[in-house]
């Protein structure tokens, strides 16, 4: 009795394991903060940001200058350096 109670167990286990990528990791959080790419916006002239959102490593800012041009900035996600800066 004892043996197939065992073999289903493993049954279990094999089947858990093989459903996760070997290399799972949590995702990082990035370098540079929500809170700091923020800053580096209104630093860029932002004085409204209408969405922002970490994509691809890099934080995109769309928002408005204080002459109400649109625009939309890309920082690098682990530097902070400004990747585009253009009017949307």
């Amino acid at each position: 009795m004892l043996k197939p109670a065992l073999a289903i167990a493993m049954i279990g286990f094999v089947a858990t394991a093989a459903g996760r990528p070997a290399h799972a990791q949590a995702p990082q959080a990035p370098a540079v903060s929500l809170e700091q790419a923020t800053k580096i916006a209104r630093d860029a002239g932002f004085v409204m940001i209408r969405d922002i959102e970490l994509d691809d490593g890099k934080w995109e800012v769309e928002g408005h200058t204080q002459s109400g041009e649109r625009r939309e900035l890309h920082i690098d996600a682990t530097s902070g350096k400004t990747l585009r800066n253009e009017r949307d």
